[in-house]
């Protein structure tokens, strides 16, 4: 991957984190629409990092909050 194609994709993701923290969405959205509106990843590779992304911010978020989480209901979800 060359270097402005990775300064582009974490500049991407330094503002859909900061619109994430803000409003409570639109982290993957943005990351998916730089990347692949500036025509420099294919969407399916994009939509898997991005993905990837949320499932990490969730976790980050739910540091130490677990126990608010109905696991029963998050299983069933889950499969």
């Amino acid at each position: 991957m060359d270097g402005w194609i990775l300064a582009v994709f974490l500049l991407s993701v330094l503002v859909g984190s900061y619109v994430q923290a803000v409003t409570g969405f639109a982290m993957g959205m943005i990351v998916i629409a730089v990347m692949v509106g500036a025509h420099l990843v294919d969407v399916p590779l994009i939509a898997a990092v991005a993905s990837l992304l949320s499932l990490s911010n969730v976790v980050i978020a739910l540091r130490g909050q677990w126990h608010h989480v109905h696991l029963r209901l998050f299983g069933g979800v889950s499969l």
